[in-house]
């Protein structure tokens, strides 16, 4: 039984322990981007990649276009799963460890 208590503390400790991937983690702030580009001719080259987010624009018109954009990426809302999940299996494996254990044995014939 200590052992399965020292399995459970360090799959513990490594679930708490484990970074969150994320472009945007909980609890930073907000990102704010603005500005502008032109957009060319339905025939032309549209890539504006220049910055770190990518965003496909698709002009149908003749014509270019200056576009001007502006947005607020706001970040995540914090990940409870570990704090739910997790206990939630591990009681289910000490109860099931907890039942096997109390199960009378067959005699043997």
């Amino acid at each position: 039984m200590r052992r399965l208590g020292v399995a459970i503390a360090l799959g513990l400790a490594l679930c708490l322990a484990a970074p969150t991937v994320s472009a945007h983690s909980p609890g930073s702030p907000p990102i704010t981007a603005s500005g502008s580009f032109v957009l060319g001719r339905a025939s032309g080259n549209n890539s504006a990649g220049t910055g770190p987010y990518m965003v496909f624009w698709d002009n149908p018109n003749n014509i270019s276009e200056n576009v001007a954009y502006s947005f607020v990426l706001l970040p995540p809302s914090p990940d409870l799963t570990v704090f739910v999940v997790f206990p939630v299996i591990l009681a289910v494996i000490v109860l099931l460890l907890w039942a096997a254990r109390r199960r009378p044995k067959r005699p043997a014939s």
